[in-house]
């Protein structure tokens, strides 16, 4: 499966519009209809859970229009011409690109191939063959072949729509569609998860054998088919609500399989009504792809509780059998039963193959199968109700910015105390950067769509099901955005506002930052005691605490929070708990550094020490800090490399060097002083004389100075034995890079008392232990620079940035910190999450959204939102001059000129036709005969002589030519024809083959170019044999223009100009004395 996420997702793009070069465009379209219908409408399936799986593709298909095109040029001969216009590859395609291994198959019965599709899927999942099935229905028109072959059998409506039972039914429209449906084991699917939108109690396929005639149902094969399927899975037929019907609109075809239907399932009067309906009727006949749209339409009926009408049915067709219990629905109906609803769905190919699936909705199987107590805990249709989340919003105190070292700031009066977060973090994910925009805009008009009536209950329990839908139900792709939104409002504004990222890695690697004192802050992660993992670690620090004397309590903090009593140990406390936290949704570092007092957290997360220890640490280290507090230490922040600050302090006294030290290396550019209070400020006067960034850090405890010496061994003898309690075993392969040291901790190390006074006392070499962390870390996986910075506030952004920023050799990081300062609205772990996540680490988001799942409903998934926004402005490539011509012919075939051929050019342009009498009629009116008999049209078929083309016709081809070579554009004043010679006769055989003329024009100079030029026009037919080309009339033509077109006269006052009769048979004896019989 990684290796297909790294190979086959990175390549879509490429994939799908090479598809396009040589493929067939139902392959094409599958290849992105497949994510869709497993993503969102179908199963709520990603395609990580499917990949390299034995799961079986079968597509329902007759339609070859793809390779008559590609075949019509034979020397646009592309590479993947084979495998791209292969019927076969259909299926084999969807197997191939998303390493599905299981049957792979292609089907052609004609108008029942997808259904039969269908029957096979279920037979491969039913033995177990598959553990999933894949199963598609497409039909796509691209050439004129198969519509005129289809009307030459008489199955076409002239009308261009299926009128389904009704007493118009004169043949079936065409439809176009694409239909794709996952078939799983219905156990499997409850266990996973997956969107259920049907049952699918039976199914089968069968032949008609011998009829009157191959394309005549038989209503005995169909019958006998629904007969046996209902008796092999034990159905009662009077239980059937709905038939989806094939109802073509075929005169003959409706009333055999209304027949068929009856008596299968209407044995004896029914209770409640059959219904009987076609979703030809609305979308035309799909031909190859008809059977799916059936049962997908079936489907929404019996999901909805909604029995779908038969558009357009006027007057029922009177040869269909009429009775009380047999309905067709003129509207939509509300469906008849109350108990389970079950449909049937009905396909036949006009070959004779038959299809036949029974389908119930979900609930009524399951109440019936498992009783009602089981299916009030499965997931249904809809929004599951919850309770609207309600926030306590605010913490009393103030704030002011963040220390790197030192203590905490800010003074709190109230407890800590619960807050319910309402914001969740949405993530959307396409295959190309500009993807997100188009499905942001999807999802935004989505939105707008929606109508929740103002409930803010109902609108809590969608955007949980929304989150639970986008997050864990839809495939990740490589570009990727998180949204962070407590209602539909600010979704939609931040969808308008995308920030895209790209998957930078497949990784789970990240390193962990942990913060010293001087980040607290009143009221800080109260957002985060929802999760009850996190409020769990905090209550047992406060019982711990307060078992080893101490006489505040964690969750009600009275007094300073500079006071190194309380900044210590809340601040662990906190870290300690987003370590679990963090734990339990899958996140686990690879290294952690700690910044001075982080290194405890940090230490416990490595597995080093157990967080009771840590607790200790962190709560002796404020004691023994506090008694500095009188004495007179301070410390300095200075923006100097550390260099120039030791040169500077060379040049003072060596009393004062003595009393103030390097106490922090945060990065090359940022270091803190840390001495006796008035050395430090003549340090600080001279910085500023200088011109060096300083400030003077609101602390009364030089911490990292020999002054700590003074409390070390009180400090050690405190902190006794470390080896008791809960260490995180299964971190044991946490690095963890000490900033005491600058190096790899060794074993042991950390464990030991006397490291603690070794870090409260030694400087902390942060910059030096990050920049080990980040060269072990990439020489393992160099693509792996992640940063997370556990604490109260990011604080060590800055000095984070400037270590790594002189580092070229290093891969670009990505940073993020878990809490920051006056947000105490939960959004600031959820964009954490949602960009590392955008990033491609693997984060249980789930749980990062929904603190209280253990103790709600599940949420559902939302089977209706808009799908992948694939990019449709790219034309399909690939196809030759003459293949264009064959689809988008500029006009449309002309009675006597035809249409043009496919490698016609401006220079020389040729029409090609194809001259029957059956096609022109009027041609029988023109025969050459000896009897000179006058006859009338209502006699015509009993004039003797051969039919030939009248000269005449040759006159109007050439103006209707030249006016199709100029395109009309002009304003028409006349037409001028010259030079015309008729060279042969044009006899016309009656016959269905007719005779083939080909009609050429091209201008009489080179170098004529207007539209009023004359040209030279051509007629030549071919004579059936050989090379037997006759030339039958040359001459020229041009066309006239002028200002103002000028209009034909009306044809009657034409006719009253004739006023003189003539005698026929003279006429034809005229022409038989000048040679014309």
């Amino acid at each position: 499966r990684s290796r297909w996420t790294r190979s086959r997702r990175c390549c879509w793009r490429t994939c799908i519009m090479r598809s396009k070069t040589v493929c067939r465009p139902l392959s094409s379209k599958r290849m992105t209809l497949t994510p869709e219908r497993a993503d969102n409408i179908v199963a709520g399936i990603p395609m990580e859970e499917a990949v390299s799986s034995q799961a079986s593709v079968f597509v329902g298909c007759s339609n070859n229009d793809h390779l008559a095109l590609a075949n019509a040029d034979l020397l646009m001969s592309l590479k993947g011409k084979g495998t791209g216009t292969s019927p076969s590859i259909l299926a084999n395609r969807i197997s191939w690109f998303y390493d599905l291994r299981g049957t792979s198959q292609t089907i052609d019965t004609a108008c029942s191939s997808s259904l039969v599709a269908f029957h096979q899927a279920c037979m491969d999942v039913r033995t177990g063959r598959s553990p999933m099935s894949v199963v598609s229905g497409v039909n796509l028109i691209e050439h004129p072949a198969a519509t005129l072959y289809l009307s030459n059998l008489g199955v076409l409506s002239p009308d261009g729509r299926s009128w389904s039972f009704d007493a118009r039914a004169n043949g079936y429209g065409r439809g176009e569609g694409l239909g794709t449906v996952i078939i799983k084991p219905l156990r499997d699917a409850l266990r996973d998860g997956n969107r259920v939108r049907a049952v699918i109690r039976g199914s089968g396929s069968n032949q008609d054998g011998r009829t009157p005639g191959i394309t005549v149902p038989s209503v005995a094969a169909q019958e006998q088919l629904i007969r046996r399927i209902y008796k092999a899975a034990s159905l009662d037929p009077s239980q059937t609500g709905y038939v989806e019907a094939h109802g073509t609109g075929t005169p003959v075809g409706d009333p055999l399989e209304v027949q068929a239907i009856v008596s299968a399932l209407i044995e004896q009067p029914r209770d409640t009504p059959l219904y009987v309906g076609s979703v030809k009727s609305v979308i035309g006949h799909l031909e190859g792809g008809a059977g799916l749209a059936g049962l997908i339409s079936a489907t929404l009926a019996v999901e909805s509780k909604i029995i779908p009408p038969v558009a357009g049915l006027k007057t029922l067709n009177p040869r269909i059998v009429q009775r009380e219990d047999l309905k067709f629905a003129q509207e939509a109906m509300p469906w008849p039963r109350d108990d389970i609803r079950r449909a049937s769905i009905n396909s036949f190919g006009f070959g004779g193959t038959n299809a036949h699936v029974v389908l119930d909705d979900v609930e009524g199987f399951l109440s019936e199968a498992l009783g009602p107590r089981v299916i009030g805990t499965l997931q249904m249709t809809g929004f599951s109700s919850r309770m609207t989340r309600r926030s306590l919003r605010g913490a009393e105190g103030s704030n002011s910015k963040a220390i790197a070292n030192g203590e905490s700031n800010g003074t709190s009066r109230i407890p800590l105390r619960s807050w319910i977060p309402e914001n969740r973090v949405f993530i959307l994910s396409a295959f190309d950067e500009a993807g997100l925009d188009r499905n942001a805009m999807s999802m935004i008009s989505y939105l707008e769509s929606l109508k929740l009536s103002g409930d803010p209950d109902l609108e809590e329990a969608f955007m949980s099901d929304l989150c639970h839908t986008l997050n864990a139900k839809r495939t990740m792709f490589d570009w990727r955005s998180y949204h962070v939104a407590d209602t539909i409002e600010n979704l939609k504004k931040s969808l308008r506002n995308i920030r895209p990222y790209r998957r930078s890695t497949s990784s789970k690697a990240v390193r962990f930052i942990f913060t010293g004192q001087g980040a607290n802050w009143a009221g800080m992660a109260q957002d985060l005691l929802l999760y009850p993992l996190f409020r769990q670690r905090i209550q047992e620090a406060a019982v711990f605490l307060g078992e080893i004397g101490c006489e505040w309590d964690l969750y009600g903090i009275h007094g300073d929070l500079n006071e190194p009593t309380f900044a210590q140990s809340s601040c662990v406390a906190v870290q300690i708990a987003l370590v679990d936290l963090l734990h339990s949704w899958k996140v686990t570092p690879t290294t952690v550094v700690g910044h001075s007092s982080g290194e405890i957290a940090a230490a416990y997360c490595a597995g080093k020490i157990s967080r009771q220890a840590a607790w200790k640490i962190a709560y002796c280290r404020g004691q023994v800090c506090a008694k500095q507090t009188h004495e007179d230490g301070r410390m300095l922040a200075a923006a100097m490399p550390a260099q120039e600050l030791e040169r500077l302090l060379a040049r003072l006294n060596k009393g004062l060097c003595s009393a103030v030290q390097v106490g922090c290396y945060n990065s090359p550019k940022n270091l803190t002083l840390t001495g006796q209070h008035e050395s430090i400020l003549q340090v600080k006067g001279e910085l500023d004389e200088a011109g060096v960034l300083n400030r003077l850090l609101p602390v009364k405890v030089a911490y990292h100075s020999k002054f700590m010496r003074e409390v070390a061994p009180e400090y050690l003898e405190l902190l006794g034995d470390l080896d008791f309690g809960d260490k995180m075993t299964d971190h044991a392969k946490v690095t963890m890079i000490s900033s005491v040291t600058g190096r790899h901790a060794l074993a042991g190390e950390v464990e030991s008392p006397s490291y603690w006074v070794d870090n409260l006392i030694s400087p902390v070499r942060f910059s030096t232990a990050l920049l080990t962390s980040m060269q072990t870390q990439s020489q393992k996986s160099p693509s792996d620079n992640a940063l997370i910075e556990i604490g109260p506030h990011s604080t060590l952004r800055t000095a984070i940035n400037e270590t790594l920023a002189d580092q070229p050799t290093l891969q670009p990081f990505q940073y993020g910190s878990l809490l920051k300062r006056y947000e105490t609205d939960g959004t600031t772990i959820l964009r954490t999450f949602g960009m590392w996540t955008s990033y491609g680490y693997d984060v249980s988001l789930a749980s990062v959204n929904d603190p209280r799942s253990k103790i709600k409903k599940a949420p559902h998934m939302i089977t209706d939102l808009p799908p992948y926004s694939f990019d449709h402005s790219r034309s399909v490539r690939g196809q030759s001059r003459r293949i264009k011509n064959i689809k988008f012919p500029a006009y449309e075939r002309h009675e006597l000129l035809g249409v043009p051929v496919e490698d016609t050019n401006k220079f020389e342009q040729r029409w090609r036709n194809i001259i029957r009498p059956d096609d022109i009629t009027w041609l029988r009116m023109n025969r050459v005969s000896t009897s000179y008999k006058i006859m009338s049209p209502s006699n015509v078929s009993q004039m003797d002589g051969s039919i030939h083309f009248p000269g005449v016709a040759y006159l109007l081809m050439a103006m209707e030519a030249i006016m199709q070579r100029t395109g009309m554009t002009e304003c028409v004043t006349g037409i001028r024809i010259g030079n015309v010679a008729m060279l042969a006769p044009l006899p016309v055989p009656d016959t269905p083959e007719g005779v083939e003329i080909i009609f050429s024009i091209y201008p009489m100079n080179e170098s004529a170019r207007a539209t009023d030029d004359w040209c030279t026009f051509r007629v030549i037919s071919h004579g059936g044999v050989e090379n037997s080309w006759i030339e039958h009339c040359v001459g020229s033509v041009r066309i006239e223009t002028g200002e103002q077109r000028i209009s034909a006269p009306p044809v009657d006052s034409q006719l009253s100009i004739c006023s003189e009769a003539v005698d026929i048979n003279q006429m034809y004896r005229d022409f038989a004395s000048a040679g014309m019989e």
